[in-house]
């Protein structure tokens, strides 16, 4: 038997030139390893896949064109498996995923939680930047898309828009379609070859921005994603340590005894004063054109999820054909080189387009 727990959301409302809050209960049902089975677990998948397809049913019905492909309609061009990953990735930390426990694992308990939770599922998220909910969208670019973006439809009011699933998986797509528009002609090419190899960009811009991401892509080539924060520190060190040389030396240039002493102690400072010209425009290229530590990360988030959805991982034969890839976008080749399993085990049914996919403890099987 599940077992709710009730949550006070306190809510600050503006009463004349008083702040009062205002008290509403919510309840959750909270992870439990014992939901950790395969009814529960295809459950929270098929609720996601089910919600982008309403999402998408809604948006090819009001015929809103990709900002990208303008000869297209937003829903045949955004990949919705990225769709799936960003929301998994935003409510999924990188220790989870990337180190304490295996991605399987961290993706499954997520899939629990909608599982449990379906509609009411962190509708009362709330990030310190002030993101909130499944898409996790701050005010002030939700506040833009709706003023600017009227053909979507969205919900007028933040919280109730980023509360209320499909309202929010909207607002993402067209966020990663707008993200994809300003992405490099040569990365626009690559998706349209196959939308898997461009989901990291893509998953990066959401996160951290388009610009950045483009800005990485051009100066790093495909090294774009790589962490330089090591590197940042090392020379962020050598340079507070070259000040504090630089200054003890000039306090030394107005004691020198002789005019040949103090010579060397300038000479020394001035070599100095060259090296850290060399470190400072060294750190400048790493700030403008890397991306942050919590971008690099959200990337090898990105990666992992995306991998594991797209093979079909938890998925029930009840997903809904309009959550799977349209023509333009391949399921990755990695389906073809997982090992076969033997069709009477009674573990998770998974369904990729081409077929029917059924995947078990030791790996899956396409069957047509």
């Amino acid at each position: 038997m599940a077992v709710g727990v009730l949550f006070p959301i306190l809510t600050a409302v503006k009463v004349k030139t008083t702040t009062v809050y205002q008290a509403e209960r919510v309840v959750i049902a909270p992870y439990n390893r014992a939901f950790f089975v395969p009814e529960v677990l295809g459950a929270g998948s098929d609720y996601l896949s089910f919600r982008v397809k309403d999402a998408f049913d809604d948006l090819r019905a009001r015929g809103v064109k990709s900002r990208t492909f303008k000869d297209r309609l937003l829903v045949d061009v955004v990949d919705p498996y990225l769709i799936k990953s960003v929301v998994v990735i935003e409510h999924t930390g990188h220790d989870s995923l990337l180190n304490r426990e295996d991605p399987e694992t961290a993706l499954g308990k997520f899939f629990v939680d909608l599982a449990l939770n379906q509609d009411e599922t962190f509708g009362k998220a709330v990030s310190a930047a002030g993101a909130r909910g499944l898409a996790q969208f701050i005010p002030s670019t939700y506040k833009l898309y709706v003023k600017n973006r009227t053909e979507l439809g969205l919900i007028a009011d933040f919280s109730a828009g980023m509360a209320d699933h499909v309202n929010a998986l909207k607002a993402e797509a067209a966020y990663l379609d707008e993200s994809l528009s300003q992405m490099p002609e040569g990365l626009r090419n690559l998706y349209l070859r196959d939308a898997s190899q461009a989901a990291a960009f893509l998953a990066a811009a959401y996160n951290g921005g388009s610009v950045r991401v483009r800005r990485a892509f051009n100066h790093w080539g495909e090294l774009w994603a790589e962490s330089h924060t090591k590197e940042i520190s090392k020379l962020s060190a050598r340079n507070e340590a070259l000040i504090d040389q630089i200054e003890a030396y000039k306090k030394k240039v107005k004691k020198a005894a002789t005019k040949k002493e103090k010579t060397k102690l300038e000479d020394q400072i001035w070599t100095w004063r060259k090296e850290r010209k060399g470190v400072l425009a060294r750190l400048d290229e790493l700030k403008t054109n890397s991306l942050k530590e919590e971008t690099v990360l959200y990337v090898a988030k990105a990666r992992k999820v995306y991998g594991m959805l797209a093979v079909g991982m938890y998925a029930t034969p009840n997903a809904p054909s309009g959550a799977l890839p349209t023509p333009i976008q391949p399921v990755p080749a990695v389906v073809a080189a997982i090992p076969a399993a033997d069709a009477s085990s009674d573990q998770l049914a998974l369904r990729p387009a081409g077929g029917q996919m059924y995947c078990f403890a030791e790996g899956c099987v396409l069957a047509n």
